[in-house]
């Protein structure tokens, strides 16, 4: 009987020490610039989001996948817009933008990004900065444009924010560097918001 008990002793040693062996190769670290997004493979439940340190990770039972926190940058070269009466404007823009940390933000981000590689995120942005530009040029003239373009960028901020606020994202800044006409005697400029 003390023989068994004996084996079941040096087991239970040999098994606690197997676990401790083990349990920081579980722990997996979460950079700085990442947000690590972490659910059970069988729940419908909301992920977590861990944003810095080491995070449990249970094989077979947690998924999870990092989303980059580096700010990405859209550059429109001269693209051609119509203004308010209808002169074509070729504007040179810079975009600078993120994932938003907000909660709400990061469940939006998480559906749709995970998984995703930046550059078809910036894709997917500069469609929207695209189609927001158009609207902005639209309903302002090139004098109004020129001789006041803290506004300009005040509109386009309200146009693009709530879009890109949808897919989980936040404009962070916009360059303006040059505006022209098709004979390229609007002016060059530099704007910032």
């Amino acid at each position: 009987m003390e023989g068994w008990m004996i084996v079941l002793f040096f087991g239970f040693a040999l098994m606690a020490g197997l676990a401790l062996l083990l349990i920081p190769s579980l722990y997996v670290t979460v950079p700085p610039s990442e947000v690590m997004v972490r659910s059970t493979r069988t729940s419908t439940n909301e992920p977590s989001f861990f944003k810095e340190g080491r995070v449990l990770v249970i094989p077979l039972y947690h998924r999870y996948s990092n989303l980059s926190m580096y700010p990405m940058k859209v550059l429109f070269d001269h693209p051609t817009f119509l203004d308010q009466n209808n002169i074509r404007l070729k504007i040179k823009i810079f975009f600078t933008f993120a994932i938003s940390e907000e909660h709400e933000a990061l469940m939006i981000a998480a559906r749709r990004f995970v998984g995703v590689r930046s550059s078809q995120i910036e894709e997917m942005a500069s469609e929207i900065f695209l189609g927001e530009l158009r609207n902005t040029v639209s309903v302002m003239s090139v004098e109004q444009i020129n001789n006041d373009l803290d506004s300009f960028l005040s509109i386009f901020f309200a146009n693009a924010g709530p879009e890109l606020s949808n897919m989980g994202l936040y404009l962070i800044n916009c360059t303006v560097t040059k505006i022209s006409n098709e004979s390229g005697h609007v002016g060059t400029v530099l704007a910032k918001k």
